[in-house]
Order: structure tokens, then C-alpha cells, then sequence
């Protein structure tokens, strides 16, 4: 029975072709997982250190995106380790993979922390087949943003377009990443807006409206 419920494995070691599908939405061709260790380093935003006249100094990562692939085991650890980052370095965006077992360990956890959580189904693409028998989660945190409210969780643009991800899978040849394409871009493009508007922008329920944002910079 545990053959069918590989919970050391994370979602790329079962399905390698996952990776692709990821870098493609969230535009980062040089986008690989982290290993257990880099949690604790690359996924903290820390690069490495400098002793310029004799002094040590952090060299902390500039702006981009870390993969957290996740065996279910692990996942926990994974989740604390990310929630010490978002604090601390709130310049990255961060994606997170991991099947849907053991969820009462680490899922609440991944909900407070996301700004965009969702499943994606068995079976609806060739990266996620039926033989994995169970959903994959994922977890979107994008950077926060220069305007209040910083995040764009919870917010009514975002509830909708979960509600266009859920009706994507239900058609038969649905594909989610252009809608996240978008997603991924919203800090960019509030950064240019002035603070008046932000929050209204992310308490319209027609999200995409957004990106018509050119005409407010």
C-alpha cells in the first residue's frame, strides 16, 4: 500500500515534467527547486557572505522566485522555514508544490501564508495523471507590494480568479497559465499605480481589469 503513497518524494521527483509548467507561468526559466538545505540559506534570501575592509556583510538575493517542491513528510519543516522568510526578505515571491496527503500537519499553515492557493486535479494535464491519485496543491506568495494593503491575498480580485481557475478545470482542455501569467505580475503592476487606487483595483471581483492599468500610471 505505501507504494501508492510515496511520502518522501516531492511532486517533481514524481513527475519531472512539472518543472517546466512551473518556470513557463511565473516567467523564470532558471527556476529549480531548493533542496532541504537551501531552506535554511537560498530560500532565507542569502547568498553567501563578503568581508570588504575586514567586515563580514550578508549578501542577501535580489528580487526573485524560489520553488519549494515538498515531500508531504517534510513539509511542515518546508512551511516553517518559508513563514521565516516571508518575514524576514519580503522582496521574494515564493511557489510551493506538494500532493495532498498529510494535510493536517502543514496546510493551514500554507493557506495563511499564500496569497493564491489551489488544486490541481488528476488527470487534467499530462504533468498530473491519474496514477498519482491524489490532487496537487499549490501556493502562490508573490513579493509585497509598495502600496497598502502590501498583499493582495483575500482580496475579491484574487477570490475570482480562483473561482476562473475552478471553472477552467472543468473543461476539458482548460489551461491555467496564461490567468497565471497574470497573476504573478500584480506586484509590477500595483507598484505603478498611485495609493489611492490600489485598493479598490483589488476589491473589484473582475480581476483582469487590472491589466488595464497603463492608462492610470
Amino acid at each position: 500500500m505505501l507504494n501508492f503513497v510515496p511520502l518522501h518524494l516531492t511532486p517533481i521527483d514524481r513527475q519531472p515534467s512539472l518543472l517546466p509548467w512551473v518556470q513557463y507561468w511565473t516567467g523564470q526559466e532558471d527556476l529549480h527547486p531548493l533542496w532541504p538545505e537551501g531552506w535554511y540559506k537560498e530560500g532565507q534570501g542569502h547568498i553567501g557572505m563578503t568581508s570588504p575592509d575586514n567586515s563580514l556583510r550578508l549578501v542577501e538575493q535580489p528580487d526573485t522566485w524560489f520553488l519549494w517542491d515538498l515531500q508531504p513528510s517534510a513539509a511542515e519543516a518546508a512551511l516553517e522555514a518559508l513563514n521565516e522568510s516571508r518575514i524576514k526578505q519580503m522582496h521574494l515571491s515564493h511557489v510551493v508544490l506538494c500532493p495532498r496527503i498529510f494535510t493536517h500537519q502543514w496546510r493551514k499553515r500554507l493557506q495563511k501564508l499564500a496569497d493564491l492557493t489551489f488544486e490541481l486535479p488528476l488527470g487534467k494535464h499530462p504533468f498530473w495523471p491519474h496514477t498519482e491519485h491524489e490532487p496537487l496543491i499549490i501556493g502562490a506568495i508573490l513579493r509585497f507590494s509598495l502600496k497598502s494593503p502590501w498583499q493582495v491575498k483575500q482580496s475579491p480580485c484574487i477570490l475570482g480568479l480562483v473561482r476562473e481557475l475552478q471553472a477552467l478545470w472543468e473543461s476539458a482542455d482548460g489551461d491555467p497559465g496564461p490567468l497565471l501569467c497574470k497573476f504573478c505580475q500584480l506586484p509590477r503592476l500595483l507598484d505603478g499605480v498611485l495609493c489611492c487606487l490600489v485598493q479598490s483595483l483589488l476589491h473589484t471581483t473582475h480581476w483582469c481589469c487590472i491589466f488595464s492599468l497603463p492608462a492610470l500610471r
